[in-house]
């Protein structure tokens, strides 16, 4: 099996958030400073090789990361491929992550790799 098949066989993530999981729900965060700081963590737990971090911020911030790719695809067509996209690149990528808000840079990452899959299946046709 190449490494290609592997990451698409065993890094699937839930796109979605479950609705009555009260693991896929952050701590009750008493200001956006928290909630900031709950995501940074989790980047953290991942550059540090904590794959289920992957997983939390899946089941967490899935449904905000497909909507954000969902508008730059302009519809639902790929949209779930570029969440995928993300989660590897979370992977492929530890301990790149940003000095700054990391929501903002989740987002903006996010953008980018549906701008790159829009790109490529306007391409095809």
């Amino acid at each position: 099996m190449n490494p290609q098949e592997k990451n698409e066989t065993t890094l699937k993530f839930e796109v979605t958030q479950p609705a009555n999981d009260t693991q896929s729900v952050p701590p009750q965060a008493a200001n956006e400073n928290q909630s900031t700081c709950y995501l940074a963590d989790l980047l953290r737990r991942v550059a540090s090789g904590d794959n289920q971090a992957v997983g939390t911020i899946a089941r967490i911030y899935g449904s905000t990361l497909f909507e954000e790719a969902e508008s730059v695809m302009e519809g639902c067509d790929g949209a779930e491929d570029a969440v995928q996209d993300f989660y590897v690149f979370l992977l492929e990528s530890r301990g790149v992550y940003p000095l700054g808000p990391p929501r903002e840079w989740m987002l903006t990452m996010m953008r980018i790799i549906a701008s790159k899959r829009r790109w490529e299946r306007d391409k095809r046709g």
